[in-house]
């Protein structure tokens, strides 16, 4: 895997907007454009029922992230830059995701978890101190924008913003897909394929 060109410049010393785009109900095909909406940063293919379930393609077309899910564990495998990141559900009675970050800040845990009480799947990525690193707000309403992603500015480029990113889609498809078994919304699988 290589490290694609939007990567050989410094991080902003500002925040980065990103949009996120899907066709069809079955968020199969996705991508994520810049703030200007029309340079694609990253492409995303969804497998319902093959391994991985989610392949990330950087600008060069060059897979740079894969996502596995497993049907009797709420671990997901999530591989950035041959790098794996094991994105575990928190302890029992807190909510949301975290992992070890080997590339954003390394060796803290970063943690995914709901933006508020009533967050319509609107989610926030903090790090070990709390300081919210990156923001996910979900476009519930809209039938081919699935959403924006805030990138703090110590990861609004390179491969710290690789890994968020490609987290954040990781654990967006896992909610996407534990909604659908329940009969949330209808795609995706329920889970991944053990």
């Amino acid at each position: 895997m290589q490290t694609s060109a939007h990567h050989m410049f410094p991080a902003p010393a500002h925040p980065r907007l990103l949009h996120i785009y899907h066709e069809g109900l079955s968020h199969r095909h996705t991508k994520i454009l810049d703030s200007n909406k029309q340079t694609i940063l990253y492409t995303i293919e969804i497998h319902s029922y093959t391994k991985p379930h989610v392949e990330i393609r950087g600008p060069n077309n060059t897979i740079i992230a894969t996502v596995t899910f497993h049907s009797l564990s709420n671990t997901i495998d999530l591989v950035v830059h041959n790098t794996s990141i094991p994105v575990n559900s928190r302890a029992m009675f807190k909510s949301g995701h975290e992992y070890m970050s080997p590339f954003a800040a390394p060796r803290q845990t970063l943690t995914w978890k709901n933006d508020g009480v009533f967050s319509g799947g609107d989610l926030v990525c903090s790090d070990a101190s709390e300081r919210p690193v990156a923001r996910f707000e979900s476009s519930n309403w809209s039938a081919s924008k699935t959403g924006k992603l805030e990138l703090g500015p110590l990861v609004a480029a390179g491969p710290g913003m690789d890994e968020i990113v490609c987290a954040g889609v990781a654990i967006v498809d896992y909610k996407r897909r534990h909604n659908s078994s329940r009969g949330g919304d209808g795609g995706g699988d329920g889970g991944g394929g053990g």
